[in-house]
């Protein structure tokens, strides 16, 4: 409950403290201490007052009915928010009324509330929590089972009557249970010549759900694609590499057997008969610096072979 900062409380913020939730009591016992400091001016119609506060500087008109314990402020908050303005509680005040009127008491801000039973679309009522019955009966067996248990702790007889009982006990309620638990299977299960309507046979277009099946690979990132691309460039440079180099191995190798052939007296050094054709004169033409030198050398080396032969 809010706490009531008065030695003798006013009743009408004694009922509010009961009634209200503790933020709106809050706000009602605001505008209540408001209502203390207004001040009123009766007008020439009947219960008809001004209702002026001295800190804001404002007034307005409020009308009040004693008999049906009514009142009407040109303020309207009431309308707005549900809670009476502080110049609807002075006039009430003045009616010589000290208790809040039911009509102004809204269920919305009450603390049963939640208590109200709500129905849905079909009449049916709404339960907030369904095993709230379920948790308040386990607190109630769980208090009375833990007395029983002190109790009977301080005697072995009454610690072997218990627990004897409890065997008992448990074996009935695994029946209880089990015989339970078969009615509401039975009851639940369809017979075996039921079959849905065909409108909802028709009318269901299920679609299987693609189940994405996940792999241990780790998803590539930009980088790994950068390093990857680079890799295969590098390895296609040294495929080439290799190539050339297979290729400047086969003509070493017709270097050396031209070689051989220069040395029976063939050397492509030395100027061809007039009867050689056009086309070895061109391909002669055509011999690369590394390969000449490949024929001086193997020129020469056959030179010595044969000088130290002889």
């Amino acid at each position: 409950m809010p706490k009531l900062c008065m030695i003798r409380p006013p009743p009408m913020l004694v009922q509010a403290s009961k009634l209200y939730t503790p933020i709106i009591f809050e706000a009602f016992q605001g505008e209540y201490e408001r209502s203390l400091a207004a001040c009123t001016k009766a007008l020439d119609g009947i219960n008809e007052y001004v209702v002026g506060d001295f800190t804001y500087e404002e007034e307005y008109k409020v009308v009040g009915d004693p008999l049906k314990e009514t009142v009407v402020c040109s303020y309207r908050q009431f309308d707005r928010i549900g809670i009476l303005c502080s110049h609807a509680l002075k006039v009430l005040d003045l009616m010589n009324i000290k208790s809040l009127p039911s009509q102004y008491v809204l269920k919305r801000w009450t603390r049963e509330a939640r208590t109200i039973t709500i129905q849905d679309n079909q009449g049916r009522n709404i339960i907030e929590n369904p095993k709230m019955d379920a948790m308040l009966r386990f607190k109630y067996m769980s208090n009375k089972f833990l007395n029983l248990a002190h109790q009977a702790a301080y005697s072995p007889e009454c610690t072997m009557l218990v627990d004897n009982t409890l065997d008992i006990l448990g074996k009935q309620m695994a029946e209880k249970i089990n015989t339970s638990t078969s009615t509401f299977h039975d009851s639940c299960t369809a017979p075996a010549n039921a079959s849905p309507p065909n409108n909802l046979l028709i009318n269901a277009s299920l679609k299987k759900k693609d189940v994405q099946t996940k792999t241990s690979k780790r998803k590539r990132t930009w980088l790994d694609k950068k390093h990857k691309a680079r890799k295969k460039r590098e390895n296609k440079a040294t495929s080439q590499f290799n190539e050339a180099g297979n290729n400047d191995v086969v003509h070493e190798q017709e270097a050396v057997s031209g070689g051989a052939q220069a040395h029976e007296g063939l050397c492509p050094l030395f100027p061809e008969p007039s009867n050689s054709s056009g086309a070895q004169a061109q391909a002669r033409a055509q011999v690369s610096f590394t390969q000449m030198l490949m024929v001086i050398c193997s020129y020469s080396y056959f030179t010595n072979l044969e000088i130290i032969f002889f």
